[in-house]
């Protein structure tokens, strides 16, 4: 697996765009106070977080992608499901790797 994964950035993307949508209003609820005394209108203040969430969403998502597939880390149900493949036994594949990155944290308590 070479190259950016377009398909799987896109689709959990998306799926990132939908839970910064469905949290906005709880987000506005809990800073009432702070919204009462703003200058601009909720809309736009919405706007503004929904844009800044997306940009934030994009970066972490790419870099946590190239690092996973830098790692040898994937996700092979979704990648099966997206691309209709086959599904093979992902645990032997992803053991390895997984405790490549674990034995580090582990040693210092972090895990």
């Amino acid at each position: 697996m070479s190259g950016f994964p377009v398909s799987e950035f896109l689709v959990f993307f998306a799926l990132a765009l939908v839970g910064a949508a469905a949290i906005l209003p709880y987000s506005f609820d809990l800073a009432a106070r702070v919204l009462a005394q703003a200058k601009r209108p909720r809309s736009m203040l919405a706007l503004l977080n929904f844009l800044q969430t997306a940009v934030l969403v994009a970066l972490s998502l790419s870099l946590g992608l190239l690092a996973a597939r830098r790692f040898g880390l994937n996700s092979p149900y979704f990648l099966a499901a997206l691309e209709g493949g086959p599904l093979a036994n992902p645990i032997p594949s992803l053991l390895a790797p997984a405790m490549d990155v674990a034995a580090p944290l582990r040693a210092h308590g972090l895990a």
